[in-house]
């Protein structure tokens, strides 16, 4: 199946992989990759976050505009909540205020968000003082801040969540693809010639680069952090090929 993008539930040892091709999930146990369970989800399973908190694992079916709530322990379906007529396969987590966010695609400025607690639609905001898609949103494991990489706009906002106010913003290089931040505060963006770039967000500076290995495009990519609270490790996965990598960010290696 086309695989999409994944996510690692530490205390379930397990990794939840979108098929996007035959609307299902698949579970596989992490120490040895084997298949734990594949089971159907929504029309176009395109993006997934877990909440380790509430046991909880979140899917964006970007076909049906539906986003998809599975219970970790079991992996079965508890419920679909309908969004839209389609959203973007992009999907965040707030572990601060509980709250799931997701862009819609009809109208990119709006995204919807959901509360964690009690599975329901809480409101539908409006990203404030970007023109275009909103592209990739994520959360810090800092404090109560979004982030919003602004593809048309090149452009790269910190919103409070107190407010949806935008905090700050710096600029990203065309090519980018913005992806998790970690517990340490960075940032890691890829790009179209497979190097990814560690941005610390207090300073706005360049820490570390690294290369991916093989000749991949990044927009084929998704990065994973796995670990503890420091995130040791960036979790590669190449949707193209079905090839999983991991870099350890300590050793500064695959």
């Amino acid at each position: 199946p086309n695989s999409r993008t994944m996510v690692f539930i530490k205390k379930y040892k397990k990794i939840y992989v979108t098929n996007a091709d035959s609307d299902s999930i698949t579970v596989l146990n992490r120490d040895n990759l084997s298949v734990v369970k594949t089971f159907k989800v929504g029309d176009k399973p395109r993006s997934i976050a877990i909440n380790e908190k509430n046991d909880k694992v979140y899917v964006v079916n970007y076909n049906s505009g539906t986003l998809g709530i599975i219970d970790a322990k079991s992996d079965v379906l508890l419920k679909e909540i309908q969004l839209s007529r389609q959203v973007m396969p992009r999907i965040q987590l707030s572990l601060f205020t509980d709250r799931v966010y997701v862009p819609d695609l009809e109208n990119p400025r709006r995204v919807f968000v959901i509360d964690g607690g009690t599975d329901e639609l809480l409101k539908e905001l409006a990203v404030p003082n970007l023109s275009g898609r909103s592209g990739f949103w994520t959360a810090s494991h800092l404090d109560s801040k979004l982030f919003v990489h602004s593809f048309e706009e090149r452009k790269f906002a910190i919103i409070d969540e107190a407010d949806y106010k935008i905090v700050s913003e710096f600029s990203v290089p065309p090519d980018a693809v913005v992806y998790p931040v970690s517990s340490k505060g960075l940032l890691y963006i890829g790009r179209d010639n497979g190097l990814v770039e560690a941005v610390d967000l207090q300073s706005g500076k360049s820490v570390k680069t690294f290369t991916l290995p093989g000749n991949f495009q990044v927009r084929n990519l998704q990065l994973t952090l796995l670990g503890d609270g420091n995130e040791l490790r960036l979790l590669v996965l190449d949707s193209v090929m079905g090839n999983f990598y991991i870099y350890d960010l300590d050793k500064d290696e695959f």
